[in-house]
């Protein structure tokens, strides 16, 4: 079984308006490298919640507020595949709590396997649960749910947008990404991150290093 590439943005990326577009012309997809993408509840599910008088972090609270957040949640997951499809990357959306592809501990990767086996580049918003019980994982949680579904057949790869070089520390990784926490070394004994790879396509002003980095764990 060829392996899953994850490929894990990170909510100061999202910050970034143009991180969909860029990403779209600086990936390619097929079947021979399936690929997924991960993203968290961003800048623009906090825009739309903020007119509410919400947030991401209220999830749980009662079943309004976690219909609101997965609404919110679906709308950037939407504008992330927009971003992606109009710019040549074939991608489809899924919330976790869609068909209960993320649950506590496990993920149904089988079901996003098909997609990325078929060239398509799933997006999956992590959010798992239900109205009134909604929670947000870290992406690093959503790591090892997939991880933990896909033994032996996953390569998490950290995308972020400043200069590096060589290998990264988890800690810089949570400082360029602005994950807060990352997955634990017994899931990940080599949690030294390497460089993959570069890109500046896309970037406004490539001067202002505003490059596209891939570091693979």
């Amino acid at each position: 079984m060829r392996p899953l590439r994850v490929l894990v943005i990170g909510s100061r990326l999202t910050g970034d308006l143009m991180i969909w577009d860029r990403l779209g012309r600086a990936l390619t997809a097929s079947p021979e490298n399936p690929t997924i993408l991960l993203h968290g509840a961003g800048e623009v599910t906090e825009r739309i919640l903020e007119g509410d008088g919400l947030s991401a972090d209220l999830a749980g609270r009662d079943a309004v507020t976690d219909r609101a957040i997965i609404a919110a949640l679906r709308q950037e997951n939407r504008k992330a595949v927009q971003g992606l499809t109009d710019n040549g990357l074939p991608a489809v959306g899924f919330l976790g709590v869609d068909r209960e592809l993320l649950t506590p501990g496990t993920a149904r990767v089988r079901l996003l396997r098909q997609s990325a086996d078929m060239g398509a580049v799933p997006v999956l918003g992590v959010a798992m649960g239900e109205p009134g019980k909604l929670s947000i994982p870290a992406l690093a949680d959503a790591c090892e749910a997939l991880a933990a579904s896909d033994s032996g057949h996953f390569r998490l790869i950290w995308v972020t947008n400043s200069r590096v070089a060589g290998k990264i520390s988890a800690a810089q990784v949570r400082e360029l990404s602005g994950e807060i926490s990352l997955p634990k070394a017994s899931s990940f004994p080599n949690l030294s991150l390497r460089v993959l790879g570069v890109s500046e396509v896309g970037s406004v002003d490539p001067d202002r290093g505003a490059e596209l980095v891939f570091a693979e764990a």
